[in-house]
């Protein structure tokens, strides 16, 4: 048989693993992403290089940072604080 001493290195090894097994908080806001399918998908009346700069000056109003701006395509990322523990 195991002594005292296993038992609680056993004890102190599962509670780290479960403390490490923790969920990360909800990561929706995260991995928000775009598509030309998506519910936020408008048709205006403009040039596709007149929408892009409405669309990108509007991404910049919402703290978005620009990563790539085209023509006829914007891409941009959002850096969110961690919430306090």
């Amino acid at each position: 048989m195991h002594g005292p001493s296993f038992r609680m290195l056993l004890i102190l090894a599962c509670a780290a693993v479960a403390g490490c097994g923790h969920r990360a908080a909800d990561s929706t806001l995260v991995r928000e992403s775009f598509d030309s399918g998506d519910t936020y998908t408008r048709d205006v009346d403009a040039t596709p290089a007149q929408a892009c700069e409405a669309a990108r000056r509007a991404l910049l109003g919402q703290g978005y940072a620009i990563t790539r701006a085209g023509a006829d395509s914007v891409e941009a990322n959002k850096n969110f604080q961690p919430e306090e523990e």
